[in-house]
């Protein structure tokens, strides 16, 4: 990659989170929200001798802790922060109600600082992608104001914008606004349950569980449902014009991605047994993080296009042969980074291995070492190092 530019960089949220766990104990100043999650999926994914090309961006407030800034800056990404002296920072309270962590609830304890394309220094600015998690009403916004922003400093191209939506936002009542919002954007991806919640569709937790439908009174797995779904929700807006790729989030059955073009596929996940998974809790933020640097990387190795940046819109909208390939690696290098982060409450652990061939270690595995594995699984070896 490019070392001068920023690849990467969320328009999500910090938030320093209050872990409460079943045994009692609190944890204070735990590093969450999208922003931070994405960041860190797009960190993993990268890699140290990269790491500033991934680019943090922080909105805080007066009492913003130095140990959370220094955690950051450990990573070795670029960070930029806004200090507002007359707000506190985000801070939010996550409660574990049972011992698997699967019951959890989460509100925020003040006033969120969202960040916004108009908060942004130029060197973000400039970054070849965009992650964001936002109501579609947001989306229509913050998008035109992204570009305009990017056109007054100079910044032509077209740069990828990944979106990821709001979960109580996903309702029917709200189609159409999510597919107007598809159309300013990259990618669109939502959760499995954020997508059957655009259709009023009865959600379930479990891959061994049907759903019954009406009117029709249907009933189908819950995987072929999501497809069916998903099929129609691109189909909508492709009817439109749109070229961009939609990527379902799918728990323990993995992801599935359509494009406006044809490509169709499903991607298991890293891990099948589902002991291993502690907390789920930014694994979808981190995945869509590594799955935006993973296409830059990607469209920066095809000559011949005007720009990186369009390469990777031309590689979604279009993929032939080779990039229908590159798309699917770019999605096995998401779904990697997504397995160190649902091992854990928190943070996976990072070290570093000494020696001439030493590298970076996540909970005590390499991202090389489980990606190599995963896509032997996925495709026999055929998808690109």
């Amino acid at each position: 990659m490019d070392s001068d530019a920023i690849s990467f960089v969320s328009l999500g949220m910090l938030v320093l989170d209050e872990l409460h766990l079943p045994s009692g104990r609190v944890l204070r100043d735990g590093i969450g929200g999208s922003g931070a999650w994405s960041m860190l999926g797009a960190r993993i994914a990268t890699g140290p001798r990269d790491a500033k090309q991934v680019g943090s961006f922080i909105v805080a407030g007066h009492d913003f802790p130095e140990s959370a800034a220094q955690a950051i800056r450990e990573l070795g990404v670029t960070l930029e922060m806004v200090v507002d002296p007359t707000r506190e920072s985000t801070r939010g309270k996550l409660v574990y109600h049972d011992e698997a962590f699967n019951n959890k609830t989460f509100n925020y304890l003040t006033t969120p600082l969202q960040p916004t394309p108009a908060q942004l220094p130029r060197n973000l600015l400039a970054a070849k992608a965009f992650h964001m998690l936002l109501p579609p009403e947001a989306v229509m916004i913050q998008v035109p104001e992204l570009l305009r922003r990017r056109k007054e400093a100079g910044i032509g191209a077209l740069p990828l914008l990944v979106w990821e939506p709001l979960p109580w936002k996903c309702t029917p009542e709200n189609m159409e606004a999510h597919k107007a919002a598809c159309k300013l954007v990259t990618v669109f991806s939502p959760n499995h349950l954020e997508l059957l919640g655009l259709y009023g569709i009865a959600k379930t937790n479990s891959t061994e569980e049907s759903i019954r439908q009406s009117p029709e009174d249907r009933v189908e797995s819950q995987q072929t449902v999501i497809e069916r779904c998903a099929a129609e929700l691109l189909g909508g807006v492709a009817a439109d014009g749109w070229q961009g790729m939609l990527v379902v989030r799918a728990a323990e059955m993995g992801c599935f991605a359509k494009s406006a073009s044809g490509l169709s596929r499903s991607f298991r996940p890293y891990h099948k047994d589902q002991k291993i998974v502690v907390d789920a809790t930014g694994a979808g933020n981190a995945f869509l993080g590594a799955l935006a640097v993973s296409l830059v990387a990607a469209a920066q190795k095809n000559p011949g296009r005007a720009t990186q940046q369009q390469a990777v819109v031309m590689m979604v909208a279009v993929p032939a042969n080779g990039d229908a390939i590159q798309i699917s690696d770019a999605i096995v290098r998401a779904s990697v980074v997504a397995s160190f982060v649902i091992e854990q409450i928190g943070l996976p652990c990072r070290t570093s291995v000494e020696g001439a061939n030493g590298e970076e270690q996540w909970n005590g595995d390499t991202f090389r070492a489980r990606y190599e594995r995963m896509a032997d699984v996925t495709s026999g070896g055929l998808l690109s190092s």
